[in-house]
């Protein structure tokens, strides 16, 4: 199913086509997905890289950008499943589980949950549906 799908980099093999889909930055997806129609790929897969870098450079209103993310990421949700584009969102390091989604940074516990909600785990990656209806 398109939709994004919350993943540490290490645990790529999880998602085959990650591993090989079309490769950008999270602020370039962000202006992607603005666009009209969205400068993304049809029927296919992208990889986002980047979400807790451009967050970490948010601090110390990294909780304000999440939150504007998640709304600009929710507008364009319509746009997304109409593409049925398949979106990896890569993170370095560690994804916290649990009431709250977290990136577990050496300097900081970065709040994703306020960008995409808490979804459920069990697997190595964590699939969110483009309208982030689970999203803070």
């Amino acid at each position: 199913m398109a939709q994004y799908y919350l993943v540490e980099e290490h645990n790529l093999a999880a998602l085959p086509w990650a591993e090989k889909a079309q490769r950008m930055g999270f602020l370039d997806f962000l202006r992607a997905v603005q666009n009209d129609p969205p400068a993304l790929p049809r029927n296919d897969f992208v990889r986002v890289d980047g979400i807790e870098d451009v967050l970490l450079a948010a601090r110390p209103k990294m909780d304000d950008m999440a939150r504007e993310f998640h709304r600009m990421l929710a507008k364009a949700a319509k746009k997304l499943q109409r593409l049925n584009t398949f979106v990896a969102m890569v993170v370095r390091t560690k994804v916290v589980p649990g009431d709250q989604l977290w990136i577990e940074h050496p300097t900081a516990r970065i709040p994703l949950y306020l960008v995409f909600g808490s979804p459920a785990g069990g697997q190595p990656f964590y699939p969110v549906s483009f309208n982030l209806s689970s999203g803070m």
